[in-house]
């Protein structure tokens, strides 16, 4: 993973710094859903995580399945009538 500086690339720091990822990792459902607004989902790069968190989830494969789940979970939530928030 590539974690870019907060401050960007004027900070006196490595602007750039890698970790390394030894094995898959989940991302929180609790991730995908606004909780200020009732139906609203996010799947991307808007997701609600820290800065450090979004250096790997921002590549294109892993925003892909983010819009897979966000699909899934819609379809379940409409079947259901209920919100994205009452879904685990």
């Amino acid at each position: 993973m590539d974690d870019h500086h907060p401050a960007g690339f004027r900070t006196d720091e490595e602007p750039t710094i890698y970790h390394a990822v030894t094995s898959p990792y989940e991302i929180p459902y609790r991730c995908l859903y606004s909780r200020d607004v009732p139906n609203l989902f996010f799947a991307g790069r808007d997701i609600s995580v820290s800065h450090a968190a979004l250096s790997s989830c921002r590549v294109m494969g892993t925003c892909a399945m983010l819009g897979q789940a966000v699909g899934t979970v819609a379809y379940i939530a409409v079947a259901r009538h209920c919100l994205p928030k009452d879904i685990s």
